[in-house]
């Protein structure tokens, strides 16, 4: 960050972290050559890109309305952190990337926690960022129809009227679900967490279905979506 607040370059290639202490067959650092066979692809859609090599998920698309997402199953007290970074081509629409969680009962539907790229023919004009968490019931057009939103503003400094937050500077997600209560959180750094919104866990999950995962989104613009990996502790 330069004096004035402000950033400089910032690029895609992949930033080391500490490993954890211990492992869990539910993480992933994506050091393969392929997707490992654990994950379920639950939405691919057409026109994608999808490759795994120097340590990341890499994801990539053109196509307007649809969602790639993967998950596992995580248990029924959890939490998974997954570090990741976003690069839209131009900021005239929705693309986004994040975590989500998947119940497989029908009536439950998906659960998102995603930043979203607004701007241009989508939104005001250089609006920020933000981070979205929502309940939703399919995969099409960024997500499908939602229920009770939560939009968390996010900008680094104070202004909310410029693009003034470097989307290729890794972010972290974090999503922890207790026996009682789903905890949605985010940092900039990977050791300071905010906590953006907690909810009812029968508010959306049922006992017996737990599963979360990786989403990238894109909704009329080409788009990047980097995962660097996804732990569970």
């Amino acid at each position: 960050m330069r004096s004035n607040g402000s950033f400089g370059p910032v690029f895609s290639a992949k930033q080391p972290d500490a490993l954890p202490a211990s492992a869990n067959s539910f993480n992933d650092e994506f050091d393969g050559s392929s997707l490992d066979a654990k994950w379920t692809v639950r939405n691919n859609p057409s026109g994608n890109t999808v490759t795994v090599a120097n340590g990341q998920l890499t994801y990539s698309n053109t196509d307007n309305n649809n969602a790639y997402c993967i998950d596992q199953a995580s248990g029924s007290t959890f939490k998974i952190t997954a570090k990741f970074s976003i690069m839209p081509s131009s900021f005239v629409s929705y693309p986004g990337a994040g975590m989500f969680l998947y119940d497989t009962v029908s009536s439950k539907g998906t659960q998102f926690m995603y930043i979203a790229a607004y701007g241009g023919a989508k939104g005001s004009a250089n609006q920020p960022p933000k981070i979205t968490i929502d309940h939703l019931n399919n995969f099409d057009e960024s997500g499908g129809s939602g229920s009770n939103p939560n939009v968390f503003l996010l900008t680094v400094g104070n202004s909310t009227t410029s693009f003034n937050f470097p989307l290729m500077h890794p972010l972290y997600f974090q999503i922890e679900q207790d026996s009682s209560t789903l905890h949605y959180r985010w940092s900039f750094d990977g050791q300071n967490f905010l906590q953006l919104f907690s909810e009812s866990k029968s508010t959306f999950m049922t006992s017996s279905a737990n599963r979360c995962g990786l989403i990238a989104s894109t909704f009329g613009a080409t788009f990047e979506a980097h995962f660097d990996w996804i732990r569970k502790t």
